[in-house]
């Protein structure tokens, strides 16, 4: 994946003031992220009539798994907690998820 021009210069500022931080991995840890979001859906799925409580967690945690997709490839991670993050647009995809 090749690196983006609009814009670098403001995320290499963030990068240096700690703002980000930056997360490797690569195409199997994100196919491996997208698998278990697809699990999760399925089983909420099923939960849905029974444990709305606990569909909810599990498809919550399956959107945040998708949207950690793209960070496996080598893109930059707000930090934990104590910042406001600031996003930009990107897309994961896979065999299953196809952009």
């Amino acid at each position: 994946m090749g690196r983006w021009v609009h814009g670098a210069a403001q995320i290499e500022a963030m990068l240096d003031r700690r703002e980000l931080q930056r997360v490797a991995g690569g195409a199997d840890a994100a196919l491996a992220l997208l698998g278990s979001a697809d699990k999760h859906v399925a089983t909420a799925a099923r939960a849905l009539p029974h444990d709305s409580e606990g569909a909810y967690v599990l498809a919550y945690d399956a959107a945040r798994k998708a949207a950690r997709c793209w960070l496996t490839r080598g893109h930059d991670l707000p930090p934990a907690a104590g910042t406001s993050p600031r996003s930009r647009r990107s897309r994961c995809s896979s065999p299953a998820y196809p952009v």
